[in-house]
């Protein structure tokens, strides 16, 4: 079912009160899968988000049982990462837990598993988006006569409509076949637009007279009736009015014609969640002429302009040129938060550490050999002692040498000194001692003094 119109402006200008609909849930139900793609699409506003991640998290048991009613897959098992109440995503914090939100939807899982598809909760959503809405612009006779009817909303922007006409018409039947609802869309907001071309060249009261009453209103698309709206074939290619500069001004009471009967099937659209979007009053627009039967088509708008009391008529267009739409807005899709980067891993203790090695040791060295219990420990204490023997001559030896630290040089000259391990890499002195000759070691001790005494007498 449609919402209940938005409050329109008061005579004054100021905006009146908007009352607070009651929200039917079941009906939000049925229409979930179509909000979830309109978010999919980037088309659903962003102040609509928010309330239905709430109804989301706040229901998710609820909406599976629904749709197991209506005999159709959950919505929720595919969410998009904008609708998951359990993570955040922009500027919207979590709703729940990720524990609680898969549980409810488990338990609704459960339960739908054991219920049947209900024909009469089935006929009746049919129904409901079958049934014909009244357009907010459309009153009964005593009414109309006592007060202004509500101005009609199109069911599809002037800029969709321009654009599906612009289509050959092989394509935009093709396309119009294919989704029945942009169909119904499309002929109600092609009728709408229609009307108000015909009450524009009728124009305001004192400019010019109003259509007599052998008039035709504005046809449908293949020339009958507009009770019910034909198919488009290839010989009726609807033309489009232009967009008028400035609002009409409202006839009179005198000059207002009768009402038309109800128009076209309207597409339901789909509710707003609570809490209920304050809309911007639009500023309204004549009611909608009656719709008899058509006598003759009628001429291209594009060859009549809007006629206003204020600004002069606009020039001319060729039938012929085409309607160019200003092309939409870019969409920013939102760019989701990179995730935090995981902790390191903690550093591995080392009893575990040195059992690791021992076992890599045998299965590089001894493969099938096994380690008999006390091993491990007998390994760890004697590596124990080896570092603190090395780590103490290695202290007492920086200290010897008078040095303000310990050295790598001095770590490598203990270890090759008591232990005959070679460290590449370090200054360390030569532990080897050069091997010299018994003669030769013996003419040094004699040589060196004589020519020590040689040097003195010089």
């Amino acid at each position: 079912m449609s919402q209940p119109p938005s409050a329109r402006p008061s005579p004054t200008g100021s905006p009146a009160v908007r009352p607070t609909p009651n929200i039917n849930l079941e009906n939000i139900y049925s229409n979930l899968a179509a909000l979830i793609q309109r978010v999919r699409n980037n088309q659903l506003p962003q102040n609509q988000v928010s309330p239905l991640r709430s109804l989301i998290s706040s229901y998710a048991k609820d909406i599976i049982i629904f749709h197991a009613r209506l005999g159709r897959p959950s919505p929720l098992l595919n969410l998009p990462e904008l609708l998951n109440p359990t993570i955040k995503v922009g500027n919207y914090e979590p709703l729940t837990t990720e524990t609680v939100f898969l549980g409810s939807i488990q338990q609704g899982m459960q339960a739908a598993r054991s219920i049947k598809p209900d024909q009469a909760l089935i006929a009746s959503v049919a129904a409901r988006q079958r049934q014909p809405v009244r357009p907010p612009g459309t009153a009964s006779p005593a009414t109309s006569a006592r007060a202004s009817p509500q101005p009609q909303q199109p069911a599809m922007s002037l800029a969709e409509v321009k654009e599906l006409v612009g289509l050959p018409t092989e394509e935009r039947n093709r396309r119009l076949d294919a989704d029945p609802a942009m169909k119904a869309r499309f002929v109600s907001a092609y009728q709408f637009y229609q009307r108000r071309n015909t009450q524009q060249k009728q124009g305001p009261p004192g400019v010019r007279p109003p259509a007599a009453a052998g008039t035709s209103a504005a046809p449908s698309l293949t020339g009958t009736p507009s009770g019910s709206p034909a198919p488009l074939t290839a010989t009726a290619t609807p033309s489009l009015p232009s967009a008028p500069a400035t609002p009409n001004l409202p006839p009179t009471a005198a000059a207002r014609p009768p009402p038309a009967p109800p128009a076209a099937p309207a597409v339901p659209s789909v509710p707003t969640i609570p809490p209920p979007i304050p809309s911007h009053p639009k500023p309204a627009s004549p009611a909608p002429g009656p719709a008899a039967a058509p006598s003759k088509p009628t001429p291209p708008p594009q060859a009549s302009t809007p006629a206003t009391p204020t600004l002069p008529p606009q020039p001319q267009q060729p039938a012929t040129q085409p309607v160019q739409a200003p092309p939409p807005p870019p969409v920013i899709p939102q760019r989701p938060p990179s995730p935090p980067r995981p902790s390191p891993p903690p550093p591995e203790p080392e009893p575990v550490r040195r059992r690791r090695k021992v076992r890599e040791y045998l299965c590089e060295f001894g493969p099938g050999l096994q380690v008999e219990l006390g091993v491990d420990d007998v390994f760890g204490e004697v590596l124990d002692t080896f570092i603190e023997s090395a780590a103490r001559d290695a202290i007492r030896l920086a200290a010897h040498r008078s040095s303000l630290r310990v050295e790598p040089k001095d770590v490598a000259l203990v270890l090759g000194k008591q232990h005959g391990i070679a460290v590449p890499g370090f200054a360390q002195q030569v532990p080897e001692r050069v091997h010299v000759p018994e003669d030769s070691s013996k003419r040094a001790r004699l040589v060196a003094p004589r020519a020590a005494r040689r040097r003195d007498d010089e």
